[in-house]
């Protein structure tokens, strides 16, 4: 089971590995390509440790980001707890402000293929969240919302086999009772090469991506995005390339239309521990961005 990080919505830290295919879940559409295409993580310096292996703190993480003037440190802890009823989690978060919270992971206790996790549990129950997810063969439902109410951001996938999938991804309003937000997305596979397309922003922006392994080592990819709706339309791409060296270490370098050129280099410190070093070349100015960051224990 994944926990989820700040940012990422409840069905995010539920993994049904039994009752899917690849891509039962709208998430996994173009998941590839967004993970090629991400930008770099410059700006900031991370490093990530687990608790030993074989211990009572194995599944213990702590987290230190400085920002990129290190001018403020932050520090985010977490340890996942295995409680007695079977299929249910709990993960304890705290971080250097004091702040503690905790997630409930629950799966398969009501009806089998279906999880719920509850995040953000604390004194003050404003953030917190519930999310939801059911796969029963081909077909995958997420929902999700805050648990004091609100919007609710609900998506349903479609595989008609393990190459293909169709899907559909809304932000339900029930105060208005209408659609906030709606995507449609479909991915097909042939090979190494993996087709995506998606239509979202009330159907003003179109993508279509590419992604193809020119061999066991390299992957390569293409996005290019359309955006209608306003005084003229506008065109977007971005394009990299993900190698694997002789060495073992990784290179990742994405380049966008926007001129900025990003480059991520990933190498093997030890046994557990990875360094990742990133830059970011901008055309305008000549400026560059840095990051680093290290994880121990993996």
């Amino acid at each position: 089971t994944k926990v989820t990080t700040k940012g990422d919505t409840a069905t995010r830290a539920l993994v049904n590995d039994t009752h899917r295919r690849e891509m039962t879940y709208f998430e996994a559409l173009g998941e590839a390509l967004r993970d090629l295409l991400e930008p770099a993580a410059v700006g900031a310096t991370k490093v990530t440790t687990k608790g030993p292996k074989n211990s009572a703190l194995a599944d213990a993480d702590v987290t230190v980001d400085v920002n990129g003037a290190a001018r403020a440190i932050a520090v985010d802890a977490k340890q996942t707890f295995e409680l007695p009823i079977d299929g249910v989690k709990l993960v304890a978060k705290a971080n250097h402000h004091g702040d503690l919270s905790a997630d409930v992971v629950a799966s398969g206790l009501a009806l089998s293929g279906l999880d719920v996790a509850v995040e953000g549990l604390a004194r003050d129950t404003a953030n917190a969240t519930i999310g939801a997810k059911l796969a029963i063969d081909s077909v995958g439902i997420t929902a999700d919302s805050a648990l004091a109410g609100g919007d609710i951001v609900a998506s349903a996938c479609y595989a008609f086999d393990d190459n293909t999938a169709l899907g559909a991804k809304a932000t339900v309003s029930p105060s208005s009772g209408g659609l906030a937000d709606w995507t449609l997305a479909a991915q097909r596979r042939d090979g190494p090469t993996t087709l995506s397309a998606a239509l979202s922003d009330g159907g003003n922006t179109v993508a279509l991506g590419v992604t193809s392994e020119l061999d066991a080592k390299t992957t390569a990819g293409l996005e290019a995005k359309l955006a209608m709706g306003g005084e003229r339309n506008s065109l977007s791409y971005a394009l990299g390339v993900s190698k694997t060296l002789q060495s073992g270490d990784t290179m990742r370098v994405v380049h966008s239309n926007h001129g900025d050129t990003d480059v991520t280099y990933t190498t093997t410190l030890c046994e557990g521990a990875t360094a990742t070093g990133c830059l970011r070349m901008a055309s305008k100015g000549h400026h560059y961005k840095t990051g680093f960051s290290v994880a121990m224990g993996q």
